[in-house]
Parts: structure tokens; C-alpha cells; sequence
């Protein structure tokens, strides 16, 4: 096609503007432009960054880099954003316009075909891109200048399949290259300490280093046919907005302009080297430092207002980064030098322009300024309040004419959706650029290869257009338009860190069970009974000092409104083998059901003429609850006579030798405050819950309490089931009342003072556990409340302590309290229950096997090796603990917060015998209770979790690959089964 046949193509172009599209491409397709000869204009190829890129980042949909949303392009064109980081052309659009030479669509553009490029080029610039191929890798998704080259290759395979090789290096070499990149390489890696670079170079040398780079990179593209090359030297670096932000001033980094100096200093000898050595080639450095730093300076000497702050960003919330639907516009764009706070405005690009075309003495290369088919394509008609020929329209469009834009590019069609513009196409002879380009299919995550993106980015372009006005039809397209903003920006980036944290949590915690483990197998293996560690003797009686020698021990059984247990309790502590005389029983009744206290009284009186000591001893409130209890007992006058002291719950049944086995390791050793002993459950196997909190319960004693005392002498007192030294408790003033575990401050002040605990794992005691689900709340509730609240009210008291090492603080801090009480329910709960369920929705988001699979599975396996015959139970503990560890989460947060539920104090129901009698009998038993209605056994929590998990395992079984959902469903099934109150015991005559 000739000269003539060019001059008349581009004049059914302009016609085609005031016609309909489909006879525009008729005539287009009539004129042939596919004529494999067409040689009608010189066309260029721009490799860049964000300062020259028209749109290749907004088809990487897991790019952070993209100008996809208003309001970028608002002065350009129909005012739609188009993927130029500003509010209208770019450096190289004017350069290219003033020229002559069209302007080349983005790489990524679905349009592009053969056709296009001989035409108008390709543009590969990059919103991040830099000469470093590890520049900017925050950013997820960009180009550098390697794989720009690299696509650019990709490109002229095709042109010689498309013209013959011959035609193809003569086209390749007639045409005008743009390399304007290197601003990102300093802004977004060696300015920052997260990259390498900043702290393996210098200035200097990371220059030097840069340079070497480009060289090849250089050589590279003349190898290529790369004859007549413009490159654009940076401009005042330290003086962009955000550069300015970061200082106290206001004022510019002059550290950061030097190192832009610098750059262009080296570059420009670069560039003059390469052009006096490589072959025809014709190198220029096209340098606007000074001028753009006078227009900094003083803006007012041409025509603008404003250099410090960015037209477009959130008033004086910054850096803000980016300018987004949310941003407020200044009122005259026309007068700032900044769009945003990285990028120059239209007006300032184009003196930037002007200055370089002055410089190089450029001469227009084309008769005419012929901007690129797909731009003629994409202009309204030239009467249109938005701008003639892609020139920017000065004034701009206001809030309410987004809407007739909107409008405008529906009716006219001008946004081509890639199905029907692969269906206009005449027998298949054009192709997509997902086709045409192979190499583009090798871009890490490219977004040609998600199919369905380009019908999605038009519905997007469209709902941009009517953000701001009053078309109420559009709303559902804006709230999509800000729902992708927002998910891109933020969504997806938070639940990337939220990913990153579970990760580190969930490996502290493997190493926290593996330590605790392998110190456990160690004892077992090596039969390290505390009989080996300590001395022990058995108590026996002197012919002289008779029972004397015996120490005098107090037993405290705390109570409340215990009907079903206070006789298996109160028995057991009585038929303790010990003197009489040398055994003082306190039953601390706190019950406020008069009848049961009597009981309980009556049970006490019993006792008593059998010769037994006991006082039972009730009060009028509840102050302090079981802590308040047992510290006013200890105050009384006889308790003094008394050497240790021995707990039990009202649920607890000791053996008649507990004494003798326990007793003595305090007896023979002084430095031992506390002899806590293991908890045997006599109803574990009373339904499916109760054996569930067996495996659970078995691990904490056998693996985490033996752990503790086999290596720094402390763990935390159960608060029962174990026998104190009294003179150990008075030294740390008692028991304090300042949070629910008063057992687990007692210890801790205990072993702060230098104290010293002992775990008898061979001496069990008999208890109950909690078989209904009310009750297993409430107790975990405060299990969890309550060690988190007193870690904040402690932490500092344990590292300003001065009798116990960093080794012991340390432990106590991190493995006793963060590790076991905070970061394990955060780690089941936001981990496992939402997190991975969550990231179905986000494809871009990939959580490595190692942390789904092999770190939960190694975590489970050690938690349930304490009790092998429940082997075979190990699924359902899994999804019980991760029901469970909601409300343990929620109740760690309280507790770290002292919210209102922080002193919540309910006592766990105990059944004792009663569930064995007959369902009659045992209903006629139960506490008189008003009916229980069906609503108020359903626990909404749950519903509304199991809720959201189906809606992720279905979106993951429907859309991906990755069989998450044969997780989630049975945890959905779990939290509503859970939620419906369906677990554990029913019990007659109340609720569950």
C-alpha cells in the first residue's frame, strides 16, 4: 500500500468518526490494511514505566500498579481511565504527537494485531518497571525492561511471519524506540530497606550497577534493530510529592536529587559511547532535570500555582499513593504540576516534552500528526465536549458529565468487548494478542491468560464512567467499580499479611509443641520419675512424737451450688489417709440455693462425728469468687498450725493415699512450693465432647505440664488437684482476686519469687468433665479470658523480676503465655476457620502446602499421641477444636482488652450420677428450670460462621482446583451442628 493508499486510509478514519463503527471497519478491512508491504509511516516502540504506560498494567489483574479507575484519563480522550498514570497523555505521547508519529497501544491490549503495529508500533512500558528485574516486586505483577525486551522479540517473530524478514528489519529499523525508565529502580528498590540492594550498595555503585545493566539491555535492542533510540533521563526525584511527605520540612530529598543527577549523568555517557561504537546507531539522552526543577521551583513563571501537592489525592490524608474514585480533584487542574504523588500532570508532561524536542533538535517525521488506528477508533465525534484527535480537553470533565460519557461510549460501541471484536474478524485471519504473542503467555500470572478479564474490565470502564452521576441504573456497576478498587488495593493486600502472620504463628507454635514433646518423650523414655529428681521419703509415725511427726495439712474443697457432687467430694477428702489429728477439712460453700446448703452442711455434720475435722464455712456474697473463698479461709486463726494446704474442686476425688505420695516431695524439699498432680476423668466416655476434651486434657498434663516442670521447675497450677507449701503462698500475699484463674497468678508470683513447682504425673485424681455444651463454654470462656488478661496485667512484672533467669522469663513470656494462650486460638481460629476458607475467593493469593497440609498435620499428631486409644477420634477433634477455638479466640481478645465479659465467672455444671439413673428418675432430679425454648439453644455465632464457610467451600469446589472445600465443608457442618446445639449430653428437664 502506497503513500496515496495511506493518505486515504487515515482519511476513512477521520470520516469513520462522525459514521457508525461497524462501516468504519468495513471500509478499513476494503482498504486492506493487512497488506503484508504497508510502509506508509515511521512508528516507534516505547519501553518504559508508569510515566509512559498506556494500559499494559491494567491487564495484569494482580498488579498494585495500575491506572484502572477514576480518576486517571479524565482528560484525555472519553475520559475513562486508560492506563496512564496521569490526567491525560504522557511524555511520549506529546513527543510522539508533535512528530508526527502515531501513538502505539499497549502490548496488552486486546486489539493489537499485525495490522496495528505496522501502523502505530507497541508500547511495553510498565507501571513499575525498571531496569532491575527485582525492582518493584511489591508490586506483584509489571514488566521490567529484561521482559519487555523479551516481548518486543516476540513482536518482530511475528512481523516476519507476517511481511518476510527482510520487510520486517527494514520496518524494524526505520522505527523510533522510547526507553524512559530507571526513576523506579531508586524509588521503589534502592530507597527502600526491604530490597537487597539498599544495603549492598552505595549511591555510587548502585549507579555503576545500573549502568552495566542498561548496557546490555542497550546492545541488546540494537541486536535486535534498534537503530535511532530517545532516552529520557530522570527528572528531581526528591522533589515528587511523596518524597516530599516523607520529610519534617515539606521540602525536596536532595539526597534522592543527586542520585537522579547521577544517573543522568552516567546514562548520558552511556548512551554517547554506545552511538560512537554500535553500528548506525544513533543514541540520545533526552535530559529536562533543570528545567523541570525551575518549574518546581517556580511554577508560577509558567503558568502554574501549585508544585508540592498532587491534584488528586484524599485532602490531607498521605500519602495516599494513588488517586482513587474516593480522591477530591483540586478545582484547576491546569495549575498543578503534580497528578498524583508520583506522577506529573498533562500540562507538565508537556512542557517536559517541549524541553526534550528543544534539546534534541526532533523535526516532525510524518506529514502528518497521525495518532494510532486503535486511538482514531476509540474518539468520539470531533464535536464532543471531550476533545478533538486525543488532544486533552484544558478545562476537563466535571463530576456529572461522567455519566454522559458513560453513556456516549455505550451507544457508539466504542468499547470493544474481546468477543465481539474476535467476531467482526473475517475468517480468523486476525487473531488476539493472547494468540499472536506466545511469549506473552509466559509473563508470570499474565492476565491473557485468565479468558475472562477483558468482558470485566469493560463492564468496569463503563461503571467508571457513571461513578459520580445520577444514573441510578449504573449504582450496582459502581459499587462493583469500588468493590474491585478496594479489593485490589486492599482486600487482597491485608489478607496477604493476614496469610504471612498465620504462617510465622503456625510455625512458633509447631516448634512450641515439638520442643514440649521431645522433652516429654525424653522423661518417658528415660523414666525420669520426679522420685529420681527429688528426694522423697515416705511420713511415718515416731515411737515418741506419735502422729506428731506427721505435718499439719489443710484440705479446701471450694463449692458452689453443687447438688449432684458434693457428697463423692466431701467423702474423698474425709477418707484421706492421714492422722486426724494432723488434718484440718475446710468446705468453703458459696452456694446461694439455701437447700443445698443445707445438704452440703448435713453431709459435713456427718463427718464430724466420725471424727474428722471439718469446718464448713459459707458466706454471704460471692466477693472474689473461689479466690475470695479460699482467702478469707486461709485468714482464719487455726489455719496458721497448718504446714500445706491441699485443694480440690467440688468434682474432685482423691485417692486415700494422695497425701502420702504428694506430702513428702515438700517435706524433704524446702526450695518446692507447689506438688500438682494429674487429672483422671471418670466420665470421658460418656459421649463423643467428653472424649474429645480427654485428648485435649491428656496432652496439657503429660506433654505441656510434664514439660514445664522437667526443664525450669514451672507450669500453671490446674487450680486443684494439687498440694501448696503455705509459707510459699503468704511470701507472694496469697490469692489475689484480680482475674478469673487465681490458681494461674498465684503460680506464676510463686515462681517469680523463686519457687519452685513439681508435676507427679503418677499420682492421678478423679474428676468429672463437662458433658454438656453450656457448660464447656462458660469453662473455656474462662480458661482462655483469663490467662490472657492477667499476660497483660503481668508482663512487665515478669521481665522486671530479679530472682529467676532471662531463660525462665523468657519461657514464661513466650512459650507459658503468647505461645500457648494467645497464639494458639488465634492461629486455629483466623487460620484454619478463616483465613484459608477466605482465600478461595482470591486466586492471586496462594497459601503453600506446607502450611495447609504438613504444619497442621504435624500439630495434630503430637496434640493427639497423649491418648492412643482415642487415635481413631483424631477428625472430630479437629473440627471440635476449631469450633471451639471461636469462642476461646473471642475470649482471649476480652481478656486482652478487659472487655465487659472480662471477670465473667460461671461456674461448670457438674452431672455427677445423675445421668446414670433412668431418664424418669433423672428428669425428676434435674433443678426445677423454666422451659427452654427452641431459640435460645441455637447459638447464632456458629449459624453465621457455618454460613460463610459454605459459601467458601461452594465457590471453591465450583471455580478452583485446589480441593479446599473437602475441608470446609465438614467445618461448615461442624460450626452449624455446634450452633443448633447439637453436642454433647442432654439433660433432662433443662437445656443444653
Amino acid at each position: 500500500m502506497g503513500p496515496a493508499s495511506c493518505e486515504a486510509l487515515k482519511s476513512v478514519l477521520m470520516e469513520g468518526r462522525k459514521m457508525k463503527l461497524p462501516v468504519a471497519l468495513i471500509m478499513l478491512l476494503l482498504f486492506g490494511v493487512s497488506d503484508q508491504r504497508c510502509s506508509c509511516a515511521i512508528v516507534q516502540f516505547i519501553f518504559g514505566d508508569s510515566l509512559s504506560d498506556v494500559g499494559n498494567n491494567n491487564y495484569l489483574t494482580r498488579s498494585l500498579a495500575r491506572a484502572a479507575l477514576p480518576w486517571y484519563g479524565i482528560d484525555l480522550g472519553e475520559g475513562l481511565p486508560n492506563g496512564r498514570f496521569t490526567n491525560g497523555r504522557t511524555v511520549a505521547d506529546i513527543v510522539g504527537d508533535k512528530l508526527g508519529l502515531p501513538r502505539p497501544p499497549a502490548f496488552l491490549d486486546p486489539s493489537l494485531d499485525e495490522d496495528t503495529i505496522l501502523i502505530s508500533g507497541v508500547n511495553y512500558a510498565s507501571g513499575g518497571g525498571g531496569i532491575l528485574n527485582e525492582t518493584s516486586s511489591l508490586f506483584v505483577q509489571r514488566f521490567s525492561l529484561y521482559k519487555q525486551i523479551e516481548l518486543f522479540q516476540g513482536t518482530q517473530e511475528l512481523m516476519r511471519r507476517k511481511i518476510g524478514r527482510a520487510a520486517a528489519d527494514d520496518f524494524f529499523a526505520q522505527a523510533r524506540y522510547v526507553l524512559a525508565m530507571g526513576s523506579n529502580d531508586f524509588i521503589n528498590n534502592y530507597l527502600l530497606p526491604v530490597y537487597s540492594d539498599s544495603w549492598s550498595y552505595n549511591g555510587e555503585t548502585f549507579i555503576g550497577y545500573l549502568m552495566s545493566t542498561l548496557e546490555g539491555q542497550l546492545k541488546l535492542l540494537h541486536s535486535l534493530g534498534a537503530r535511532q533510540l530517545t532516552f529520557f533521563g530522570l527528572g528531581p526525584m526528591g522533589c515528587i510529592p511523596l518524597q516530599r511527605i516523607l520529610t519534617s520540612s515539606g521540602g525536596c530529598q536532595e539526597s534522592t536529587n543527586k542520585l537522579a543527577l547521577g544517573f543522568n549523568k552516567a546514562a548520558t555517557e552511556l548512551l554517547g559511547n554506545l552511538s560512537n561504537t554500535l553500528p548506525n546507531a544513533t543514541f540520545r539522552f533526552g535530559d529536562a532535570y533543570d528545567s523541570f526543577q525551575d518549574l518546581i521551583d517556580r511554577p508560577y513563571m509558567y503558568g502554574f500555582n501549585n508544585s508540592r501537592a498532587p491534584c488528586c489525592s484524599l485532602g490531607r490524608i498521605r500519602p495516599t499513593l494513588t488517586c482513587t474514585p474516593l480522591s477530591t480533584l483540586c478545582e484547576d487542574r491546569s495549575q498543578y504540576v503534580f497528578w498524583d504523588e508520583y506522577h506529573p500532570t498533562d500540562q507538565a508532561n508537556e512542557l517536559i516534552a517541549n524541553e526534550i524536542i528543544t534539546k534534541l533538535g526532533f523535526k516532525p517525521i510524518n506529514e502528518t500528526n497521525t495518532p494510532s488506528v486503535v486511538s482514531l477508533l476509540l474518539l468520539p465525534p470531533t464535536n464532543s465536549f471531550l476533545g478533538i484527535q486525543g488532544e486533552p480537553l484544558k478545562t476537563g470533565l466535571r463530576r456529572e458529565e461522567w455519566g454522559v460519557a458513560s453513556e456516549h461510549v455505550r451507544l457508539t460501541g466504542v468499547l470493544c468487548r474481546r468477543s465481539s471484536c474476535e467476531g467482526s474478524k473475517a475468517s480468523g485471519e486476525q487473531t488476539s494478542s493472547s494468540a499472536i504473542f506466545p511469549v506473552a503467555a509466559e509473563v508470570e500470572n499474565s492476565a491473557m491468560e485468565e479468558h475472562g478479564f477483558f468482558d470485566l474490565a469493560v463492564s468496569l470502564d463503563e461503571a467508571s464512567a457513571g461513578l459520580f452521576g445520577i444514573a441510578w441504573d449504573a449504582l450496582p456497576n459502581r459499587i462493583g467499580l469500588l468493590w474491585t478498587w478496594v479489593r485490589g488495593r486492599v482486600v487482597v493486600p491485608l489478607v496477604r499479611i493476614a496469610v504471612v502472620l498465620c504462617l510465622v504463628m503456625s510455625i512458633v507454635l509447631l516448634i512450641e509443641k515439638v520442643s514440649m514433646g521431645l522433652v516429654s518423650l525424653y522423661v518417658k523414655v528415660f523414666r525420669r520419675k520426679p522420685e529420681k529428681i527429688y528426694k522423697w521419703e515416705p511420713i511415718q509415725a515416731d515411737e515418741e512424737l506419735g502422729s506428731s511427726a506427721y505435718p499439719m495439712v489443710l484440705v479446701q474443697v471450694p463449692m458452689f451450688n453443687e447438688r449432684e457432687v458434693y457428697k463423692l467430694s466431701v467423702g474423698a477428702v474425709c477418707s484421706l489417709s492421714w492422722p486426724p489429728d494432723r488434718l484440718i477439712v475446710q468446705v468453703l460453700d458459696d452456694s446461694t440455693d439455701l437447700a443445698i446448703r443445707d445438704m452440703v452442711r448435713s453431709e459435713c455434720e456427718k463427718w464430724i462425728g466420725k471424727g474428722i475435722t471439718v469446718h464448713y464455712i459459707s458466706r454471704d456474697n460471692r466477693n472474689g469468687y473461689k479466690a475470695g473463698a479460699m482467702k478469707e479461709a486461709m485468714e482464719i486463726d487455726y489455719v496458721r498450725q497448718c504446714d500445706y494446704v491441699a485443694i480440690f474442686d467440688a468434682d474432685f476425688q482423691p485417692a486415700s493415699d494422695f497425701l502420702v505420695r504428694t506430702v513428702p516431695f515438700l517435706v524433704h524439699n524446702p526450695e518446692i512450693a507447689l506438688v500438682q498432680a494429674r487429672w483422671k476423668f471418670v466420665n470421658a466416655d460418656e459421649c463423643l465432647m467428653t472424649k474429645i476434651q480427654e485428648m485435649s486434657l491428656n496432652y496439657h498434663f503429660k506433654v505441656e505440664q510434664q514439660a514445664g516442670s522437667s526443664t525450669i521447675e514451672f507450669f500453671g497450677f490446674n487450680g486443684t488437684a494439687g498440694v501448696w507449701r503455705i509459707s510459699a503462698m503468704v511470701e507472694v500475699e496469697g490469692w489475689k482476686e484480680r482475674t478469673t484463674v487465681e490458681d494461674m497468678d498465684l503460680a506464676v508470683r510463686a515462681s517469680l519469687a523463686g519457687w519452685k513447682f513439681l508435676y507427679v504425673g503418677n499420682v492421678k485424681v478423679k474428676n468429672e468433665l463437662p458433658s454438656t455444651f453450656k457448660a464447656y463454654r462458660f469453662q473455656q470462656h474462662r480458661w482462655s479470658c483469663g490467662p490472657a488478661n492477667l499476660f497483660k496485667k503481668m508482663a512487665m512484672e515478669i521481665i522486671a523480676a530479679k530472682k529467676v533467669s532471662m531463660v525462665k522469663k523468657f519461657f514464661m513470656l513466650y512459650n507459658f503465655f503468647l505461645a500457648r494462650r494467645v497464639i494458639a486460638h488465634n492461629v486455629t481460629f483466623f487460620f484454619y476457620c478463616m483465613i484459608i476458607p477466605l482465600s478461595c475467593f482470591f486466586p492471586e493469593i496462594q497459601i503453600p502446602n506446607w502450611g495447609v497440609i504438613y504444619i497442621p498435620t504435624a500439630i495434630t499428631l503430637l496434640s493427639a499421641v497423649a491418648t492412643p486409644s482415642s487415635i481413631h477420634l483424631i477428625i472430630f477433634w479437629i473440627l471440635f477444636e476449631n469450633v471451639m477455638s471461636w469462642h476461646r479466640c473471642k475470649a482471649v481478645f476480652i481478656g486482652l482488652t478487659e472487655a465487659n465479659r472480662v471477670n465473667e465467672w460461671i461456674v461448670t455444671e457438674k452431672l455427677g450420677d445423675m445421668m446414670k439413673t433412668k431418664p424418669a428418675a433423672a428428669a425428676a432430679a434435674a433443678p426445677k428450670k423454666s422451659k427452654t425454648k427452641c431459640w435460645e439453644r441455637i447459638h447464632f455465632d456458629e449459624i453465621g460462621i457455618a454460613v460463610f464457610l459454605v459459601a467458601c467451600a461452594t465457590y471453591d469446589f465450583v471455580y478452583n482446583t485446589d480441593r479446599y472445600f473437602m475441608y470446609i465443608y465438614p467445618l461448615a457442618l461442624s460450626f452449624f451442628l455446634m450452633g443448633v446445639g447439637y453436642a454433647g449430653t442432654f439433660v433432662p428437664g433443662g437445656g443444653k
